[in-house]
Formats: structure tokens, C-alpha cells, sequence
């Protein structure tokens, strides 16, 4: 009897708040395997934290290089521990300020760009000749003389409105 309760088996019956060997192991080995998992995300997650910083970083330089009309790529400026981004940019241009462009050398203020002013319609070609109602109902029934309207409106089209070629 002795040798039961040294068997795994009989202590497990003797014993009912113990469990198998094998039991335990099992337990034990997937305890580990999401110990080790919930390792891994941590190390991703905080990957995944350093770069949305550094892509942070990069925007904020890129809205202050163009804010200033800078046209560099936002990793040659160099951020100090405890300096601002608009900071960091204002000490790169003091330093370089052949990347700033002409239009913004003495104004760091961004400039509006400049928008075309509307184009007056031009004035009709004299060339063109004139037309009646009653010219437009008697081409409107004639196929030939409407084949020639159409022939004398895409040549105007092509020409870009130097009028119709007769």
C-alpha cells in the first residue's frame, strides 16, 4: 500500500487536493507561453510607440520647415533635449540659410500664393459669320449644309478660337 501512495496515481486518490504531474507541467508550459507572448507585445507595442513618436517628431518638423518656406528633408534638423520644434528650425535656419527661399528670406510668416486674375472673355471673331433664325432652320433641314456647320465648329475648336477657316 505504501507503494501507491509513492505512485502518482495513489497520491492523487489519497490526496484529493493534489493534482498529476503531467497535469502541472501542462499548466505550467502554457503559463509561459503567454508570459512570453504578453513579452513580445510589450516590445512591439513600445516599437510601435518610438516610431509614432519619431513620425510625430518628423510631421511637426515638416509643418514648421514649410511654415518658414524651408525646403529641407526634417531629419537634417537636429532637435536638442528641452528645444521646442519651431525652436529647432528657427537655430537651422540661422545656421543655413541658403534653404530658405527668396520669397521668404525676411518674413518667416508664409506667403499666400498669388492666384491668377479671371481672363476677360474674348471678343467675337469678325471672321465668323452671322447667322439668322432663319439661316439655323434651313441648315437645321439641310444635311449638307449642317455636315458644313459642324466641319466649320471643330475647325474653330482645333484652332483654339482664331476663327473659322473658309
Amino acid at each position: 500500500m505504501s507503494d501507491q501512495n509513492n505512485n502518482g496515481t495513489g497520491s492523487q486518490q489519497n490526496n484529493p487536493g493534489s493534482y498529476s504531474a503531467d497535469y502541472v507541467k501542462e499548466l505550467r508550459d502554457e503559463a509561459a507561453s503567454w508570459r512570453t507572448k504578453f513579452r513580445d507585445a510589450e516590445q512591439s507595442l513600445s516599437s510601435m510607440n518610438d516610431k509614432l513618436a519619431s513620425m510625430e517628431k518628423t510631421f511637426t518638423l515638416k509643418s514648421e520647415l514649410d511654415k518658414r518656406g524651408v525646403a529641407v528633408d526634417p531629419s537634417w534638423v537636429k532637435v536638442e533635449e528641452g528645444m521646442s520644434p519651431s525652436q529647432a528650425v528657427d537655430k537651422f535656419v540661422e545656421q543655413y540659410p541658403q534653404f530658405q527661399t527668396e520669397n521668404n528670406q525676411n518674413n518667416s510668416q508664409p506667403q499666400p500664393s498669388p492666384t491668377p486674375r479671371p481672363m476677360k472673355p474674348e471678343k467675337q471673331n469678325s471672321n465668323a459669320p452671322k447667322f439668322k433664325d432663319s439661316d439655323y432652320k434651313s441648315i437645321k433641314n439641310d444635311p449638307v449644309a449642317r455636315s458644313k456647320l459642324r466641319d466649320m465648329y471643330r475647325s474653330m475648336l482645333g484652332d483654339g478660337n482664331n476663327g473659322p477657316k473658309i
